[in-house]
């Protein structure tokens, strides 16, 4: 739909009054992984086997949530440890974004986790997903650090590095373990 067009389809789209925040199921998963392959731009690279086996998970310390309605249009991982909640990945379907989604699910967790009694909310962003930058900067999270994720992709390189005299390389064979000695 173009800008400027309407439908009676939009007004009970932007009606928030029927979305709930809940731990995600093993029903959710195949909606989780559309909308995090529609994301993947602004998320951490992870396969469908991760996703999976977090929604599964029983750990107290590491959670998939989302926000529904009639289906899954967001969906957040967050790991806890001790009082501190971090928000790994969020990620509203494109299909809903710019309808207050984003908000709405970023408050409702926040206070789900601070009623839990976690005291601090982390989470990461991308550099170049301005639009969620804004988003956690207007409800008052601050930039605490910058990390950088280094990659090498150049195999030759990293074999000439490990086999140059300047590392040595442990030869595992030849460890003793109890049961062989």
């Amino acid at each position: 739909m173009e800008d400027g067009e309407s439908s009676s389809e939009d007004s009970s789209d932007n009606s928030l009054n029927n979305l709930y925040l809940r731990k995600a199921s093993s029903e959710d998963v195949d909606k989780i992984i559309k909308i995090y392959n529609k994301s993947r731009d602004y998320l951490d690279e992870e396969d469908e086997e991760w996703i999976r086996s977090i929604v599964s998970s029983r750990s107290r310390r590491i959670k998939a949530y989302v926000l529904k309605e009639n289906e899954v249009k967001a969906f957040a991982i967050v790991y806890k440890k001790n009082d501190v909640a971090y928000i790994d990945a969020l990620a509203v379907d494109p299909e809903y974004r710019g309808r207050g989604l984003g908000t709405l699910f970023l408050r409702s967790l926040e206070l789900m986790l601070r009623k839990e009694g976690f005291k601090k909310i982390l989470l990461t962003v991308k550099h170049h997903n301005l639009k969620a930058l804004s988003l956690y900067l207007k409800h008052g999270y601050r930039i605490r650090n910058i990390v950088l994720v280094l990659e090498v992709s150049d195999q030759e390189k990293i074999r000439s590095i490990y086999s140059s005299n300047s590392i040595k390389m442990l030869d595992t064979r030849s460890i003793h373990t109890r049961e062989n000695i």
